[in-house]
């Protein structure tokens, strides 16, 4: 049952956030993957040259994305399967540059990506035609699915 606060929408910390991301997935049988090493996200740092926001490598050291999609069918991405948004293959409008593809919706009927470089690093958007962002960090993006997955649709 959501506190006071969580219904007004105040911030939750992100180890609550993770906990009941990863209570959900397990209740809805879409299989979270155990998280990653330090080693392996930095491994993953070195090789695409980048840095991770903290919140996202909290997220990757705690849950690799998860065996099957959701009930809402969102499926979130191991971090090897974490890619660089181009506008082919995918056919975006716009060349998504600095996005980093970790998730999809429905099959891929559009895909959720963070900004890490250039723009507003940290920043999620969908995917489908053009970026449009959905939240400014992945913690306000895991707030959000979690509350209402509709909302960052």
């Amino acid at each position: 049952m959501p506190t006071r606060d969580q219904e007004r929408g105040a911030p939750r910390d992100l180890t609550s956030l993770l906990d009941e991301l990863v209570r959900r997935w397990k209740e809805q049988e879409a299989e979270p993957r155990p998280g990653n090493s330090k080693d392996a996200i930095r491994a993953f740092e070195q090789r695409e040259g980048v840095t991770l926001p903290d919140d996202l490598a909290r997220y990757f050291e705690t849950v690799d994305g998860m065996g099957h999609m959701d009930e809402e069918m969102f499926c979130f991405w191991p971090l090897e399967k974490v890619e660089r948004a181009k506008a082919e293959p995918h056919g975006y409008e716009a060349d998504p540059v600095g996005y980093f593809l970790f998730a999809d919706f429905m099959l891929y009927a559009h895909a959720y990506a963070v900004r890490l470089h250039g723009g507003a690093p940290g920043e999620v958007a969908a995917l489908y035609g053009k970026p449009t962002p959905v939240a400014s960090s992945f913690t306000e993006f895991l707030e959000k699915y979690l509350r209402d997955p509709d909302s960052v649709l």
